[in-house]
């Protein structure tokens, strides 16, 4: 791939997609993923020593994770909307699953794998599915968010 005239040799961009995989099938191929941010909950404890001082201990509380998004096109956005509706059901239990979000890159000819993210009792929290403007794209658009209780990354290259 070459570089454009004003970007540097070294810093191409890269020909990419994310794909989301739930319970191993294949659901969708998207161009943006934003959220998943991992933190961790500060804790501030108070110590009173013997001699009546005192200081403020900064220590790690319990990890958290935000949402993530997933855009683009549309995949099997049916299969993706029976999983949230079966959220909305209130069959919870059942509708968490295991789901693994690659981000894909074009080398000798087809997309593989080069970072995943492994997602553990994922379910579905948002589904938007009616952005079918012409304006800047002309395909539709589709996205959905989801929740986790943990992610862990996996660098493939």
């Amino acid at each position: 791939m070459a570089a454009k005239k004003d970007q540097p040799a070294n810093q191409q961009f890269l020909n990419t997609n994310y794909t989301l995989e739930i319970e191993g099938v294949q659901m969708g191929v998207f161009d943006r993923v934003s959220g998943g941010d991992l933190e961790v909950d500060v804790i501030q404890h108070q110590v009173v020593f013997e001699n009546g001082g005192f200081a403020s201990l900064q220590i790690p509380g319990p990890a958290k994770n935000q949402p993530v998004t997933l855009e683009g096109g549309y995949g099997k956005s049916a299969g993706l909307y029976q999983w949230f509706m079966q959220v909305c059901g209130g069959d919870i239990f059942a509708a968490r699953k295991n789901a693994t979000i690659s981000l894909n890159t074009f080398v000798d000819g087809k997309y593989q794998p080069v970072i995943q993210w492994h997602m553990i009792n994922v379910w579905p929290s948002k589904l938007t599915g009616f952005d079918f403007g012409q304006e800047t794209t002309s395909r539709a658009r589709f996205s959905i968010t989801l929740v986790c209780e943990s992610i862990e990354r996996e660098d493939l290259f």
